[in-house]
């Protein structure tokens, strides 16, 4: 049987008699992936196909493959059946001589994408990452797998709660480069991994459970820094990595952790995933420097003076103000009294907005958040300053109501201790989400969030 090479397919054809090509969504040495609707599903549902190619055409090597993808597409089944942090395989086929696999489309963005567009992430953000990841890979692991390829780019934040999510296992692919020994006997040709985030045994062909423990660190490090290992300053001497001097604000204790994670050497790694997680989960939440110093149930935001909404009238605003408790009246009257005479009053927060006119003069206006309420999440920031430029951005592309809050201030929100910044807020949650498809085509990520006190 000859192995040939097909053209990608076309949305004219349906693959499978099943599955109709939407878009392209990447390609490599092993295929292509696609975007493609299933036109047996009543809902014509979403779903990714990945196609994919021998890397020899030699015809007595096609049974021995053919029996590998089944092997490998019935594991990826049985994990993504017991997780929600692995897409899910709803099929797999093959057509032409090309083997195909059909797997659950996760709506959301990449880590990579995410920094492109955001910025590196603070310390809690990688945290809650990798504390997402970690028992992931210890049910991979048990199965005896190795995933051979964490990196940025296959690590999806879900939409809309921002799960990360893990893709494309490297086994397939290795599947897909088998070929023949010089004593006639199947053999992987090729390197599976990502240099700058592949472990030095990997690099020779002998993964090992703690490599994927190595590019899970090397992932955390760049969501930290921005930065890949060959942007960052080598030790001459000891080969070390000198990647902390990108985050000086790092707490000690989770330096310590990664700086294990990728250490050269196996022995001198976590072994297991477990042990990394355990780790991880004995270190408090940072703490940023510009916590704010008013009363744990009162802060301040930036609000337009005026909105094309009604909810969002001078009324409301008034009415916001009538309903505050004295003593938050007075802490107010206080901070605007303290600011006025010069006495020197912090607030972490820019307090103040502007609001282009005409002229494109400014109004400053105070306002304060209910106890609760719905709002469109946007970002994160761990630094006030970013969070704020942030804002002003989103006011600036015409989202007058854009506005941050300080999370410990909410109980739900407290455990990440960062400033949140959302496109608008709303008083029911039918309201948010009548608006999320909207701001969805400015931000992919955006999701409906609650606050409440």
């Amino acid at each position: 049987m000859q192995i040939v090479t097909n053209t990608p397919p076309t949305p004219e054809k349906l693959l499978n008699n099943r599955y109709r090509i939407l878009q392209s969504i990447g390609s490599g040495g092993f295929g292509e992936k696609f975007l493609a609707e299933d036109t047996q599903m009543p809902s014509g549902r979403r779903c990714v196909i990945k196609q994919l190619k021998p890397s020899v055409n030699r015809p007595e090597l096609y049974p021995l493959i053919q029996e590998q993808f089944r092997r490998e597409a019935a594991i990826l089944e049985k994990l993504g059946e017991k997780s929600d942090r692995i897409p899910r395989l709803y099929a797999y086929f093959e057509e032409e001589e090309q083997f195909y696999l059909v797997q659950e489309w996760i709506e959301g963005e990449t880590l990579t994408t995410r920094i492109q567009r955001l910025g590196r992430l603070s310390e809690t953000e990688v945290k809650e990452i990798l504390l997402g990841l970690l028992p992931l890979l210890h049910r991979i692991h048990k199965q005896g797998l190795i995933h051979r390829d964490i990196k940025p780019d296959n690590i999806i934040l879900r939409h809309p709660m921002g799960k990360p999510v893990l893709i494309d296992f490297g086994a397939v692919k290795e599947t897909m480069g088998t070929m023949l020994n010089s004593q006639g006997s199947p053999t992987a040709s090729i390197l599976i991994g990502t240099p700058g985030f592949m472990a030095s045994e990997q690099a020779v062909g002998y993964p090992l459970y703690s490599s994927d423990l190595y590019s899970l660190g090397m992932t955390a490090i760049y969501l930290l820094t921005g930065k890949t290992i060959k942007e960052m300053n080598i030790d001459r001497e000891t080969g070390k990595i000198l990647w902390r001097e990108n985050v000086p604000d790092i707490s000690q204790s989770f330096a310590e952790i990664l700086d294990k994670a990728i250490q050269f050497y196996p022995r001198d790694r976590f072994s297991k995933s477990e042990e990394m997680f355990a780790a991880l989960k004995t270190i408090p939440s940072p703490i940023p420097k510009t916590e704010p110093s008013l009363p744990p149930s009162t802060i301040f935001f930036p609000k337009p003076l005026q909105s094309p909404k009604t909810s969002h009238s001078k009324f409301k605003l008034f009415k916001q103000f009538k309903q505050l408790k004295d003593w938050q009246k007075a802490t107010l009257f206080g901070i605007l009294m303290g600011a006025f005479l010069g006495l020197g009053v912090a607030i972490p927060l820019k307090i103040l907005f502007q609001q282009k006119s005409s002229q494109a003069s400014t109004v400053d206006q105070l306002s304060n958040l209910p106890m609760s309420f719905y709002f469109i999440a946007d970002s994160a920031f761990n630094d006030p300053e970013n969070a704020e430029q942030k804002r002003q951005s989103l006011q600036e592309k015409g989202y007058s109501d854009a506005g941050l809050f300080w999370s410990p201030n909410y109980s739900n929100w407290s455990q990440y201790k960062s400033y949140k910044v959302y496109g608008d807020w709303f008083e029911t949650k039918s309201a948010c989400e009548k608006n999320l498809p909207k701001y969805r085509e400015f931000n992919p990520s955006a999701y409906c969030g609650f606050a409440t006190k």
